[in-house]
């Protein structure tokens, strides 16, 4: 593959334009969550993972679609679709934690998610460690 993504679904799209079949060595799904679209791409095994350039794992992307205007509700829901994602990955247990990377460029809108999801995150594990 000559062109890469970061982007699991990107990558699958590229895969299969270029070789006109399917890949039974990954899974893709979209589904929709409070009005944006979400897709799973699993990549089962080692082939898969050659094939779309990913490592064997899932990967979410969550599609705002155009944003329309300034919707006063776009933001709250946005952040209730990207949460109910995480709760569905997470299962944790009492004691466990969760690290939290914000990737991205917080000078460039697009790119900027990461590090404002981040920036709004409430970090409560040395309250629980004091306790």
């Amino acid at each position: 593959m000559t062109d890469w993504t970061d982007l699991a679904v990107e990558a699958t799209q590229l895969w299969q334009e270029r070789s006109a079949g399917v890949l039974d060595d990954v899974r893709q799904d979209t589904r929709e969550r409070l009005g944006f679209a979400v897709t799973e791409v699993e990549v089962l095994n080692q082939e898969g993972a050659q094939a779309v350039g990913k490592p064997v794992g899932r990967y979410l992307t969550l599609d705002t679609g155009p944003r329309p205007g300034r919707a006063a509700d776009f933001l709250s829901r946005l952040s209730e679709a990207i949460a109910g994602e995480l709760r569905a990955l997470l299962s944790l247990r009492d004691g466990e934690s969760v690290l939290v990377v914000g990737l991205g460029n917080r000078s460039i809108t697009p790119d900027a998610v990461g590090p404002w999801a981040v920036d709004q995150t409430v970090v409560t594990r040395q309250l629980v460690s004091a306790l």
